[in-house]
């Protein structure tokens, strides 16, 4: 909202939006585990074994680089949480509508955000100064991968609707496909056409396929519209510049990056290829 996951300073420690959401996941591991898990299940077994990798890797930062390794699980430890939760828990059907429930409900919050945004701040995620971050752009790229995610869940919802409940979630579908791609998140993007394709193959043998391929396609003709054509109905040639570019430089670096991690990554030590680099540690790349 405020175009910052700052919340305050305590000390020298910048609590960030991760903090409660870190705090809340583990919070929520307890009942699951003890009450409604199912540990002896192959899923539940990898996933396990995944978290306990991540708990050494992150002990491990903690002895050697302190309020680093901090910031390191804050930002990424929820991942593997909700990796072990969604593996090892026992979910009824009343559960999992409980959650595509949350999910929609979070997703035409941060929807509507991406437009007014784009409506009252015309020009602002494509503006020249702020483009080399997040605040750069409508969205963060963790929102953007829920809005996709609920695209997914409203055209999947469409197959067991009738009438004009079934049009009512393809159009929030389809809302939610051009927020995806309004947010200038290529992730969440990328995300969507893969979700969408593994929907169009599951669906195949029904209307659901050929409706969700044509949202997609809609969907894909409104970004281009926008990124491509649109845009000086917001703003002017230069900011368009200026995300292209920003685009561009994005890829060329993450290129470097990965090239010069694997390089390094050779001449690891065995603890290293088993538990990876200790959380906090960051190469000299």
């Amino acid at each position: 909202l405020f175009f910052s996951r700052s919340i305050a300073y305590i000390g020298s420690y910048n609590m960030s939006l991760h903090d409660p959401v870190t705090i809340a996941w583990i919070i929520a591991t307890l009942p699951i585990t003890f009450l409604r898990s199912n540990l002896l299940s192959t899923r539940a077994i990898t996933a396990s074994i995944i978290l306990m990798i991540v708990v050494v890797n992150f002990l491990l930062g903690l002895l050697g680089f302190g309020q680093e390794s901090i910031y390191w699980f804050r930002a990424d430890g929820s991942f593997f949480i909700v990796l072990y939760v969604a593996c090892v828990g026992r979910f009824s059907e009343a559960d999992l509508q409980q959650i595509r429930t949350a999910v929609l409900a979070v997703a035409v919050f941060l929807s509507v955000l991406v437009v007014c945004r784009w409506v009252f701040f015309w020009g602002f995620p494509f503006s020249p100064e702020v483009s080399w971050s997040d605040e750069g752009r409508p969205l963060s790229s963790m929102a953007s991968l829920i809005v996709a995610c609920a695209a997914m869940i409203a055209f999947a919802r469409s197959a067991s609707l009738t009438g004009w409940r079934k049009s009512r979630s393809m159009t929030l579908g389809l809302f939610f496909s051009i927020a995806t791609a309004l947010s200038g998140q290529g992730t969440a993007t990328i995300a969507l056409f893969m979700m969408g394709a593994t929907l169009f193959v599951l669906a195949s043998r029904n209307t659901l396929g050929l409706r969700l391929a044509g949202a997609i396609i809609v969907s894909s003709i409104a970004a281009g519209f926008v990124w491509m054509g649109g845009l000086d109905l917001l703003s002017d040639l230069s900011s368009q510049n200026a995300f292209f570019e920003q685009r561009s430089r994005n890829s060329d670096f993450r290129q470097l990056i990965w090239t010069a991690f694997f390089q390094k990554f050779q001449d690891a030590s065995w603890r290293d290829f088993i538990f990876g680099y200790p959380s906090g540690y960051r190469p000299a790349l």
